[in-house]
């Protein structure tokens, strides 16, 4: 839920890209996001700002992930994330306690990307697998194929020791045997 509602990302009934808004989840209406390929995750800023991360895909097929803000959801920019052309997938967007948190996956690595504002974004952590996003308490939780890791700050992010550990971090409570 964002203040202008419920905000969904997809694609219009000609397949270009929009961003979805309803007040009621009863009646949408759909804004295109310019030079957008695809609109795959919304989110908003501390600030209020409505983020979505997609991808611009070129001649040669190549995605690039590529950030959009609006602080109305009707007029939207279009900011390049700091990141070379490429095959890449954009896995997750979320906000979280520490700001907007957004993994990508190259050919080679994934990377985690921390934004206050969804303009400005820093790499906060590269690995070898793909990684999704989530909050447990005040914490930000990076789930990967195989580990994962939380961060109180965002910017220093501690492995967590054992799957038995995860289940504790995110649930509050100790495992089952």
């Amino acid at each position: 839920r964002t203040p202008l509602g419920l905000v969904a990302p997809g694609t219009d009934a000609a397949g270009a890209a929009t961003v979805w808004i309803s007040a009621d989840a009863v009646s949408w209406t759909g804004a295109p996001i310019p030079e957008a390929s695809y609109v795959l995750h919304a989110a908003v800023a501390d600030d209020g700002t409505l983020v979505v991360l997609g991808q611009q895909q070129d001649a040669d097929g190549n995605r690039t992930p590529t950030i959009w803000t609006s602080p109305d959801g009707a007029v939207w920019t279009m900011r390049p994330f700091p990141v070379d052309a490429g095959n890449w997938s954009v896995p997750d967007l979320e906000r979280t306690p520490v700001g907007l948190i957004a993994t990508l996956k190259g050919q080679d690595a994934g990377s985690a990307w921390l934004s206050t504002d969804g303009v400005t974004w820093t790499q906060v952590l590269e690995t070898s697998s793909r990684m999704s996003v989530g909050t447990a308490g005040t914490e930000a939780i990076l789930l990967g194929t195989d580990a994962w890791w939380h961060s109180a700050d965002g910017v220093t992010w501690d492995e967590a020791a054992a799957r038995a550990e995860a289940v504790r971090l995110l649930t509050g409570h100790p495992p089952v045997a």
